[in-house]
């Protein structure tokens, strides 16, 4: 029989920076628990041949053991008889930590953004995870694409963590207790927003940690009273605080321009010039701005205007009133489970 080829543990590390294989770690269950890298799915190698079909994504997957050879070899030939592609660790974990790859100093620091659209309300959801540990958060699900959601979690190999809204929506309902009751991530809203069924109550200054990452929430109100934006990794989630070119609307759910107004340049326009700007809307086919551009360029609130301008210009945007907003308000106080109408 021909030796299998193996892979080096610097190879592997490029491709999990990536995101273009699937790490297995075939030992038994105590060798797991008492280390393993980060990310690798477990499957002892004598149940492989009848749990491989756990392993749903087509990426190479890479077999390791302890220090390389036997098990992991024996996994990797099951894997490649059955039509996948694996290759062994070349020195198992053990060459693993060996190498000492420091994880903080490699391009995987870089997060995984996903930003997913629903055309009906023209909403932006946005998954963050790891690359490494694969733990993620989920900001502003709606309802109708929660299915599209996870199936993308799930081809990730993504363990949720969080569900985070960035203020009760009235254009649509949000999907995070359907979410929450199929993942076990815990959801989050401003604690303004007075909703009980959540299991975080996010205030100014309050940080999330998933992986290596860390989400700073910034209260932002004046779209709604509650609204919030979370600043990571270089990215900020405005929701409909800080819009493309624009801001969000200030007549409904006690919204307040001047309380917008301080929000955007007080919180949002403080942090760094080429931070990444992604809105919870957008109307014209754009995915994101930058800090810089919006001081620039954004019609309604740029450096140049003054808050009496942008209070007038919100004062007579005269917007009619959200289809959904008496459906999907009082459905995002209960975390979007929708009320049942009682018939008379």
């Amino acid at each position: 029989m021909n030796q299998l080829k193996t892979i080096s543990a610097e190879i592997l590390l490029q491709l999990m920076i990536n995101n273009n294989v699937t790490v297995l770690d075939i030992r038994n269950l105590e060798e797991f628990q008492n280390g393993h890298i980060y990310g690798a799915i477990h499957i002892p190698v004598e149940e492989l041949s009848k749990k491989h079909d756990i392993i749903q994504s087509n990426n190479l997957i890479v077999t390791y053991c302890g220090k390389g050879g036997g098990r992991s070899d024996r996994a990797a030939t099951i894997l490649n008889e059955i039509g996948r592609t694996s290759l062994p660790l070349e020195g198992g974990y053990y060459s693993w930590i060996q190498k000492n790859i420091d994880l903080t100093n490699h391009q995987q620091n870089e997060i995984m953004i996903h930003q997913l659209f629903e055309k009906e309300s023209s909403s932006y959801t946005y998954l963050l995870a790891d690359k490494i540990t694969r733990e993620a958060v989920l900001i502003d699900p709606v309802l109708e694409t929660v299915d599209r959601d996870l199936r993308l979690i799930e081809d990730l190999n993504l363990e949720l963590l969080y569900i985070l809204d960035t203020h009760l929506h009235a254009d649509h309902i949000t999907g995070s207790s359907k979410i929450k009751k199929q993942t076990g991530a815990k959801s989050g809203v401003s604690k303004k927003a007075g909703v009980c069924c959540a299991d975080l109550e996010l205030i100014d200054g309050q940080e999330i940690k998933f992986g290596r990452f860390t989400i700073k929430v910034l209260e932002t109100p004046g779209h709604t009273s509650e609204s919030l934006s979370f600043f990571c990794a270089g990215s900020v989630f405005t929701g409909d605080t800080l819009l493309i070119r624009s801001a969000g609307r200030t007549d409904f759910q006690n919204g307040s321009s001047s309380e917008l107004f301080d929000s955007i340049h007080n919180k949002l326009y403080t942090l760094p010039d080429n931070t990444k700007v992604f809105p919870g809307h957008d109307y014209n086919g754009f995915t994101h701005t930058t800090i810089v551009d919006e001081k620039r360029l954004n019609s309604r609130i740029s450096n140049k205007k003054e808050k009496e301008d942008f209070i007038k210009i919100m004062d007579n945007l005269k917007l009619p009133k959200p289809k959904k907003i008496d459906e999907a308000v009082p459905a995002n106080l209960q975390c979007g489970k929708q009320i049942q109408k009682q018939s008379i």
